[in-house]
């Protein structure tokens, strides 16, 4: 019968331990990462409910009136793609291009004007699409999805197979509280 040091013994019961700890997270984070992958299928986790009803016909020409002065002032021909008033109109930010690329910020008071630009960091911007599998190719896409299964099934059969001892059932059950907590906390 071979030796077996310490240090194995204590690997595979932090291995043992922390897998059993980790399940909950394991299984949120892979099954949450296929939903993610394919939020259009989910009508983007939005349910809408809508109404119509008639009111007063608005002249608009108060409101183009109101951007076109402030796109004089920020010096751009262009409309932006979202206009947001902040403090009943004390300060009012112009947003231009995806997910407010470029963001002018006026306050309206004492006149001053803020930009901001977003730079994309190229090489953690290409992990965090490959991560989401945004943007990516559909390869990626379903590599990350078969992945994300077989890492849920792993998971899901290490805890048929095990046989439980006190210890074990203390950390799965604490692990699932932890990941439920913070899901409700979130």
């Amino acid at each position: 019968m071979p030796v077996i040091s310490a240090t194995t013994v204590l690997c595979r019961k932090l291995h043992r331990w922390g897998g059993l700890f980790l399940t909950a997270f394991i299984l949120f984070y892979s099954l949450s990462g296929i939903m993610l992958n394919h939020r259009q299928a989910f009508s983007y986790f939005l349910q809408q409910d809508s109404s119509h009803q008639k009111i007063q016909p608005t002249d608009s020409r108060a409101v183009t009136a109101f951007i076109n002065y402030y796109k004089n002032k920020i010096n751009r021909p262009d409309s932006p793609k979202v206009i947001r008033i902040h403090d009943g109109g004390k300060q009012i930010e112009f947003l231009y291009g995806f997910h407010g690329h470029t963001t002018y910020t006026i306050t309206t008071a004492t006149g001053e004007l803020d930009i901001k630009t977003k730079h994309q960091v190229p090489f953690l911007y290409r992990l965090s699409q490959l991560h989401k599998a945004f943007k990516t190719s559909k390869l990626w896409l379903i590599l990350s999805d078969v992945l994300s299964v077989i890492l849920c099934l792993v998971t899901l059969a290490i805890l048929f197979v095990m046989r439980y001892r006190p210890i074990d059932i203390i950390m799965l059950t604490s692990g699932v509280i932890i990941c439920l907590a913070g899901a409700i906390l979130a």
